[in-house]
């Protein structure tokens, strides 16, 4: 995706490209459109847990100050350091 749809059209051009691809669905977006998945990598030492409590927070804010109905799974290693 190079620039974020900026109207209904382009969001539905977007849906249909991402549900058209065997490679999206069910990995990135579920069939039914009611579940996505968004994977980051971080570029964090493992060993810096002020970094990834800072990346955690970061994310965790973001997710709160969304006005939506949403639930977020946030995992992987510098996550469990957060949360230790």
């Amino acid at each position: 995706m190079a620039s974020i749809p900026r109207d209904n059209t382009e969001l539905a051009k977007l849906r249909n490209i991402v549900m058209s691809n065997p490679i999206f669905v069910g990995l990135l977006v579920s069939e039914n459109e009611q579940a996505t998945s968004v994977q980051i990598e971080l570029t964090i030492d493992p060993d810096d847990s002020p970094k990834m409590v800072r990346a955690y927070e970061a994310i965790d804010a973001v997710l709160k100050a969304q006005a939506m109905n949403v639930s977020a799974h946030i995992g992987g290693p510098p996550m469990v350091t957060a949360q230790i």
